[in-house]
């Protein structure tokens, strides 16, 4: 069964990969600066972190629903993956649904 909707990716919580590097750059800025040292000291910490932790396949299409606070300071980001999501521009999805009516 193929299911299809439509979505804009102008939202923060929403992320193509298309390569695993693309996912390590996004998993990269999960993490901050340390609040008990001086920024210049290079100290990190996480700050959130994945509840699906991470892709099955590339390219991959990731949804984020909000975060939940945990007990241990890393905020859970909600999230799920897609896959063989195919993108249009905005002309091509009106297309598609006025074809569909």
């Amino acid at each position: 069964m193929d299911i299809r909707f439509t979505a804009s990716v102008d939202d923060w919580n929403t992320e193509l990969f298309k390569t695993e590097d693309d996912f390590i750059a996004y998993l990269d800025r999960l993490w901050g600066p340390h609040g008990g040292y001086h920024p210049s000291s290079g100290k990190r910490i996480q700050r959130y972190t994945l509840r699906d932790p991470e892709p099955e396949r590339y390219p991959s299409l990731m949804i984020s629903a909000g975060t939940y606070e945990r007990y241990d300071g890393k905020d859970e980001i909600q999230n799920i993956f897609l896959y063989d999501v195919v993108m249009h521009d905005e002309e091509d999805a009106e297309d598609d649904v006025q074809e569909a009516a």
